[in-house]
């Protein structure tokens, strides 16, 4: 079974893909001819591209601060204390 962070890292990757995807098919669908985007068209392209990249980026960012770990390494480390003092002893 998936971790829980994982499972929300995919679907909210699959959700932004999905959107993208639906919202370049609906430019083409309402701006396109039969063999050729509009002008506006293309501006709606590159605007969609461009906010997909950005909306991307700050997810992961969001997601990089939601699903961390706030314990410090060291903190949650019993093997490395026990080892310290197993080489101090010898």
């Amino acid at each position: 079974m998936l971790e829980r962070d994982r499972i929300i890292e995919a679907v909210a990757a699959v959700a932004v893909v999905l959107a993208m995807l639906a919202t370049m098919a609906w430019i083409g669908f309402s701006y396109g001819s039969d063999s050729a985007l509009g002008d506006e068209g293309v501006d709606l392209m590159i605007a969609t591209i461009v906010g997909f990249i950005l909306l991307v980026t700050a997810l992961g960012v969001a997601l990089a601060f939601v699903l961390s770990d706030p314990t410090p390494p060291d903190a949650d480390d019993d093997e490395g204390d026990a080892g310290a003092e197993a080489d101090a002893s010898a």
